[in-house]
């Protein structure tokens, strides 16, 4: 299944699907051994992604995904969050052997870094479309199927990676002791756990001038650690542009009262120079494994001493007034309006494949309040 090419899956598809009809290939294009995915345009100049997982586990998690994209297009178009989602509007288990899923292209432009100069509105536009997922009440990830991380999980996995990066290559001292002395310190990880991407990166989003309409890949979303999306975009080295990110962010996340989730955000910075590693052993990659450790040596050396988490006392001096302000909003905003999570309107429709019509089979999962009225 891992070998099928990419005129194998459209063959497939067009199969299922007999009025898809495909007259080109697109530069989207990738297999990486649990999924397949191909872009294509039909006779009518539109452009399609066909998506078809390898395995069983990798079925289910496209179908959880498409749970919670549907969840995402309801709190869209009723103002909830300002990006949109690609969600199937093709989703066929016809062909046990091979599931298929098919999105529309979604609108913008995948973002490099370069986007963020030419377009000084595009940091302010990250940090709010961030916040505003964030913002999304727990339930999101409950009612999908996705995993589900308490604080104590997020911490686990990270000691039990710094555990296994330690014992594969002895990492610089001031690192370790770095690290350690951050995951032993309670408060760093006091946090509620809220939906989020999993897999934030700067081509996750995607941008029309300058704004950001859609988020994509949420393959490793789940209820988690916040800070875990904002790791990647903390670790570039353009001061400004991440000032204007937070300040934007935290701007529209004054609901929360997490005084450590910035330095959350840079551990996990940090901490994906060791996952680095770990997946260059696990790969048995020597370049990769060289390429990590020399990235590991250079913080080392730029870090000396010092600690990740600052004095408590001078921490608490900083953020009371972010506390006040949290406190007084989360209080009005708890009778918030959360309807687009009602499972009777997120159910599949019959939806149009131009010029092909569908009707998927797909239906939300049943919870246990939904199954015991």
């Amino acid at each position: 299944m891992n070998a099928l090419s990419p005129l194998t899956l459209v063959a497939h598809a067009t199969a299922v699907f007999p009025n898809f009809n495909v007259v080109g290939l697109t530069e989207i294009s990738s297999n990486d051994g649990v999924s397949i995915r191909q872009g294509v345009v039909d006779a009518n100049g539109d452009r399609w992604e066909i998506v078809a997982p390898l395995n069983e586990a990798e079925g289910a998690k496209l179908e959880a995904e498409t749970t919670l994209l549907r969840f995402l297009k309801r709190a869209h178009e009723k103002g909830f969050i300002p990006f949109s989602v690609a969600v199937p509007v093709a989703h066929s288990r016809v062909n046990e052997t091979l599931p298929l899923f098919i999105y529309a292209e979604a609108p913008g432009t995948p973002l490099e870094f370069d986007d963020l100069y030419n377009y000084p509105t595009l940091s302010h536009s990250i940090g709010n479309t961030l916040a505003a997922l964030h913002r999304l009440p727990a339930e999101i990830m409950e009612r999908t199927g996705l995993p589900i991380h308490s604080a104590a999980d997020c911490r686990e996995l990270l000691r039990a990676q710094l555990i296994e990066a330690s014992r594969a290559w002895p990492l610089p001292a001031n690192l370790y002791r770095r690290w350690e002395t951050a995951l032993d310190d309670d408060t760093l990880f006091n946090f509620t756990p809220t939906p989020i991407h999993g897999n934030v990166d700067i081509d996750s989003f995607l941008a029309v001038k300058g704004a950001v309409t859609t988020m994509r890949d949420f393959s490793a979303a789940c209820l988690g650690d916040p800070a875990e999306d904002l790791a990647n975009l903390l670790a570039g080295e353009d001061e400004d542009l991440i000032d204007r990110f937070l300040a934007a962010y935290l701007k529209a996340r004054k609901d929360h009262v997490d005084l450590h989730l910035v330095t959350r955000g840079y551990l996990y910075a940090e901490f994906n120079l060791l996952r680095w590693l770990l997946q260059g052993i696990r790969n048995h990659d020597s370049e990769v494994i060289a390429d990590a450790k020399t990235l590991i040596q250079t913080l080392a050396d730029r870090i000396g001493n010092e600690p990740l988490l600052p004095e408590h006392a001078e921490v608490e001096r900083n953020e009371v007034s972010l506390l006040e302000v949290a406190a007084a909003v989360t209080a009005s905003q708890n009778q918030a309006d959360t309807a687009f999570l009602d499972p009777a309107k997120s159910e599949a429709e019959t939806v149009v494949l131009t010029p092909l019509v569908v009707q998927e089979e797909w239906s939300a999962p049943e919870t246990e309040a939904d199954s015991s009225r």
